[in-house]
């Protein structure tokens, strides 16, 4: 390779593309749509870091401040722009789609109950807050099923828990009648408090 082919972006000297940025923002745009602009590869947010499960390469391992999870099989983790810790989509979803998905939301609860908190989000979403507890890394949790819609994204399953004053809620949420309520109980089943 000769010295001065290319210009300091790397770029061919006399490339059409060089200081076209007309051409070059729609491909930068179309390049992040088509592999995961604003998934945890593309992101400097320190939130969520993720690493390969060393048990099995199939899954990942994603820490937040507060615990650490694996991703349940055929999902992958995704950064999000708002306050939202960590998203979940189906690794074969392309992103941006109405597809099923799972947030992990962390904030300071209204009431110190996450039985009360869970009852108050089942009922602003018509859905119930299920008898059983379920057990999060030794706290207790609620789990709640809301009836899905084919109108919007909206939750249909979700697990609240509270640690060190904070609630967690493991959202899924769908556009079809897909329930996530196992998924959910496999993400909690690996939850791990810090």
């Amino acid at each position: 390779m000769q010295a001065g082919l290319f210009d300091i972006r790397g770029f061919p000297n006399g490339s059409p593309f060089r200081n076209r940025k007309d051409i070059m923002k729609p491909l930068l745009s179309m390049f992040c749509l088509l592999f995961g602009c604003g998934s945890f590869a593309f992101s400097q947010d320190d939130r969520l870091v993720v690493k390969k499960d060393p048990s099995d390469p199939k899954r990942m391992i994603c820490e937040l401040k507060y615990a650490t999870f694996k991703v349940p099989e055929g999902w992958q983790p995704n950064r999000s722009d708002g306050k939202t810790q960590c998203i979940l989509t189906k690794s074969s979803d392309k992103p941006g789609g109405s597809s099923p998905m799972i947030m992990i939301d962390v904030g300071k609860p209204s009431d110190p109950s996450a039985k009360v908190l869970a009852k108050s989000f089942a009922k602003m979403w018509s859905g119930e807050v299920l008898e059983k507890s379920f057990n999060v890394d030794g706290e207790e949790g609620f789990k709640i099923a809301i009836p899905p819609t084919e109108k919007k994204v909206q939750p249909t399953n979700a697990i609240f828990v509270i640690k060190d004053s904070r609630i967690f809620m493991l959202i899924g949420g769908a556009k079809s009648d897909e329930k996530l309520d196992k998924v959910l109980e496999q993400l909690a089943t690996d939850w791990r408090w810090k």
